[in-house]
């Protein structure tokens, strides 16, 4: 599984990911900053930098042979490029993209338009939800 975008949200699905001891693999625009110390020990060394939409960046990352890649983000242009790019590297890749309300009928499309891509809306919670 390859996890594009080490944010909070990233980094929340790989700490759920790693009981399940699959093989994780991480790709940022630069080094994250680990929010729990089992990434890093886990990832820390395998993280892939650079820009997710490139192809040699996400071959690089292992995308093409991924059974799943989550494109989480903060800038869904990014992702949903990411996607087409990953769709292209991968045709049986299931693909995760995160997005926001604004373009959501973007994601409705990629979703009705390619096989296999799921588009999350996500908002990052307000400071008042977080405590």
């Amino acid at each position: 599984m390859l996890v594009c975008g080490l944010g909070s949200l990233g980094q929340a699905c790989l700490l759920r990911l790693l009981p399940f001891d699959v093989p994780l693999l991480c790709l940022d625009r630069g080094s994250p900053v680990w929010i729990d110390p089992r990434l890093e020990e886990r990832l820390g060394s395998a993280v892939v930098l650079g820009d997710m939409r490139l192809a040699q960046v996400l071959r690089r990352a292992g995308a093409q042979q991924a059974r799943a890649v989550l494109l989480l983000g903060s800038d869904s242009t990014v992702n949903f490029e990411a996607a087409l790019q990953v769709r292209l590297l991968n045709p049986t890749a299931e693909i995760v993209v995160r997005s926001t309300s604004r373009q959501a009928s973007l994601g409705a499309l990629l979703e009705e338009r390619l096989p296999g891509i799921a588009c999350l809306l996500y908002t990052s919670p307000s400071p008042r939800d977080r405590g």
